[in-house]
């Protein structure tokens, strides 16, 4: 019987005994926070060599933090209070340090800013997993996901809102599409957002429909282009350029 390791999750909280709040900051926010000083001073010495800082340096519940609360603190009938839950967290790089593809979460520790801590254990089993979620298989396995989810890729944030689930925890990357769908949601307007697959389809089909889309594709490259010459001009340093080139000046 293969038996997972057992870890603790830290858990960040307030002062009240809430969850520590806050934003923080993707690694593309950052970026574009160096883009933004650039365009304001083009002399200014860009760094891209940025990351989002953790939970706990941030002292704010992370993505994490805030699911596996709702998970073991939402109601559930008397039936299932025993019944293990399953976390899949691709992106938890869970076997660097774990040494494992899998983890069984067997209490958490509350931890406040002075660094003192309050430990809970579990009332069920809650294993925590990395495993990857195929392109292919993201509907079919969203489908079978409770109502509650983590979303932060176009795909599945995209699928998730289409099945009526609701990513309820603002993403760690690609902010801005996962506000738009919530938008969309809030406002009842998923039914008339384009579909995708119409879309592609009437590319494939109007050769004047694939000219306009290239055209306004290319009058916008030229548009940006000439921001950022007009900003930095057309020697820049490799760190410019790497914000240039990632998009982060439009």
């Amino acid at each position: 019987v293969k038996r997972w390791p057992q870890v603790a999750k830290v858990v960040p909280m307030a002062e009240d005994g809430s969850l520590a709040s806050g934003v923080m900051r993707t690694t593309g926010e950052l970026l574009a926070e160096q883009a933004r000083e650039l365009l304001h001073d083009p002399k200014y010495k860009a760094n891209v060599d940025v990351a989002a800082a953790s939970e706990l340096q941030a002292h704010v519940a992370g993505q994490l933090s805030q699911l596996l609360v709702h998970i073991l603190t939402r109601d559930v009938p008397v039936e299932e209070q025993k019944t293990a839950e399953i976390v899949v967290a691709p992106n938890s790089a869970i076997s660097t340090w774990a040494g494992e593809s899998a983890v069984i979460v067997t209490h958490l520790e509350l931890l406040d800013r002075s660094g003192s801590k309050q430990s809970i254990s579990l009332g069920r089993p809650v294993y925590l997993v990395e495993w990857p979620i195929p392109r292919a298989e993201m509907r079919t396995f969203l489908e079978q996901c409770e109502d509650a989810v983590i979303a932060t890729g176009d795909q599945s944030v995209a699928e998730a809102v289409l099945l009526g689930k609701a990513p309820m925890i603002r993403p760690d990357a690609k902010v801005e599409q996962w506000e738009l769908a919530l938008a969309a949601m809030a406002d009842k307007r998923i039914d008339s957002v384009p579909d995708l697959g119409v879309v592609l389809r009437d590319l494939l089909k109007s050769a004047e429909l694939r000219f306009d889309w290239a055209t306004q594709s290319d009058e916008h490259s030229k548009a940006v282009a000439a921001h950022i010459n007009a900003k930095l001009g057309t020697s820049r340093s490799p760190d410019q350029e790497t914000l240039a080139r990632a998009g982060m000046f439009g």
